[in-house]
């Protein structure tokens, strides 16, 4: 049920399409009593031993009572979810991961699909990317972070992190017994 004075007339009705295991896109539409709705679009992506994802956008307006009396009420509400994730194998230099949770801060309060998301309180998000350089003393790092409180309404944002490092080097030093050589350890 979206709240406890709207009722479902019609939940999760609409089309699929999906190409082979590669793609796949749902639209879905709920409709509520008293002209109340929802649309769902929900998106898959795989490219086998390279990434896998999925990109879902909800949207709803929500009404209560009757547009003549007092307690009348009428919410938008917006929720857009991410999630990306790279195989290790397909660039083991490179890393790029998402984990991207927004929306408004009444879309749980209004649109009630458990009751973990109804008592959650922070929605929290993440985009990240870290190189290595093969052969090479240097590291990369780069992210974005967001968390958003919807009991305060309280949005941080850390834009972006960037960090850089480089290995020390021991020039010349013994491994393993055998002739001098370099050797890098660690983070600076």
């Amino acid at each position: 049920m979206a709240n406890q004075q709207t009722w479902f007339l019609f939940k999760k009705r609409g089309y699929y399409f999906g190409i082979k295991n590669k793609f796949d896109t749902e639209l879905t539409g709920d409709i509520y009593s008293l002209g109340s709705w929802a649309a769902h679009l929900t998106s898959r992506y795989a490219n086998r031993y390279r990434f896998s994802g999925a990109f879902q956008v909800n949207y709803s307006i929500i009404k209560q009572s009757e547009k003549e009396l007092p307690d009348y009420s009428r919410s938008r509400d917006l929720f857009i979810r991410w999630n990306h994730s790279q195989d290790a194998k397909a660039r083991p230099n490179s890393i790029f991961s998402a984990n991207v949770n927004a929306g408004s801060s009444s879309y749980y309060r209004n649109n009630l699909s458990s009751a973990n998301n109804y008592l959650n309180s922070n929605f929290n998000s993440s985009v990240s990317y870290s190189k290595t350089f093969p052969g090479k003393p240097y590291n990369l790092a780069a992210s974005i972070t967001h968390s958003q409180n919807v009991s305060t309404r309280v949005v941080d944002v850390t834009a972006p992190s960037l960090t850089f490092g480089v290995s020390t080097i021991r020039p010349f030093a013994k491994k393993n017994g055998g002739y001098p050589q370099m050797v890098r350890e660690g983070w600076l």
